[in-house]
């Protein structure tokens, strides 16, 4: 008698565990779905939220250039990517830098040069505006880009280089064209740079650090991957590029070279970003 009463009793308590799996089960499920529109606005919240980044480089060089960074803006038309735009450029000219370098991948399709020169004609440093192209320039137009950019007073270092001095250091800023849809040239983008100058590198896409030039260099800012696009779940969206597969966003060091890639600033419904927020990056190198 008293060995059934126990079997029963066994029994009962099993099934009422495999019932409370079930409704634990059940109640996750609801969960998740009630909980999933409030999942997708928080994450296009934080994707619509520019942030201000500031990244110290220790590269050595007895003087201190505060860069303010800015790529992938994708002006498109007359549409909300153009008040984000004007939005990041004034972040970019309250954080007082003392240059500031343009990364690529100013528009998406040709009707967003229109727009270009007045977006970016407010952007002044005192060491100046610099820019190289990215392959959605390339894609629309990149001597329309090219000219739009000279009207607005920024420079463009399409293969090309510059110097410039802070506190008595000189240092060069080298741009490359996209390695993707460009025309990079490496011998004319390092012409007259002497052997043991401080060089900071200016490439649209990352996989400028795989090449034997970027050892040359002290630093290399680039864009081009979005920060992964989608990265709660994952770097879902990464453009072409072999270390931005690897690195899609962040500071990172390569031997001798570091390298920042920026997120970039695009937002909105052609280029949705879900918990992936936008950034002017602030790279101070002392």
């Amino acid at each position: 008698m008293n060995m059934q009463i126990k079997s029963n009793s066994h029994s009962s308590a099993k099934r009422h565990a495999i019932l409370m799996r079930r409704y634990i089960r059940y109640l996750l499920v609801l969960c998740m779905f009630g909980s999933t529109p409030i999942i997708l606005w928080l994450g296009i919240a934080v994707g619509n939220r520019i942030a201000v980044r500031n990244i110290t480089v220790p590269i050595g060089v007895g003087a201190s250039i505060r860069i303010a960074t800015l790529s992938d803006i994708h002006i498109r038309r007359a549409d909300s990517s153009i008040n984000h735009a004007r939005r990041a450029i004034q972040m970019v000219r309250a954080s007082a830098p003392d240059v500031v370098c343009l990364l690529g991948d100013y528009v998406t399709g040709c009707a967003g040069i229109a727009h270009l020169e007045s977006v970016l004609v407010t952007l002044r440093a005192p060491l100046g505006v610099y820019a190289v192209l990215g392959n959605h320039d390339h894609w629309a137009d990149a001597e329309g880009v090219a000219k739009a950019l000279r009207r607005a007073g920024i420079q463009v270092l399409n293969n090309a280089n510059i110097a410039i001095a802070k506190d008595n250091v000189q240092f060069y800023l080298v741009g490359i064209d996209d390695l993707w849809s460009g025309k990079p040239d490496w011998d004319a983008a390092f012409a007259n740079v002497p052997a043991d100058a401080v060089i900071i590198l200016l490439s649209h896409n990352p996989d400028a650090i795989l090449t034997e030039y970027a050892k040359r260099a002290r630093l290399v800012l680039s864009g081009h991957t979005h920060a992964g696009q989608v990265a709660f779940i994952g770097a879902w969206f990464i453009p072409a590029s072999r270390y931005g597969r690897k690195h899609p966003h962040g500071l990172y060091r390569e031997g001798e070279t570091f390298i920042y890639i920026t997120s970039g600033v695009t937002t909105g419904a052609s280029s949705p970003r879900w918990f992936t927020r936008p950034e002017v990056a602030i790279v101070e190198v002392k």
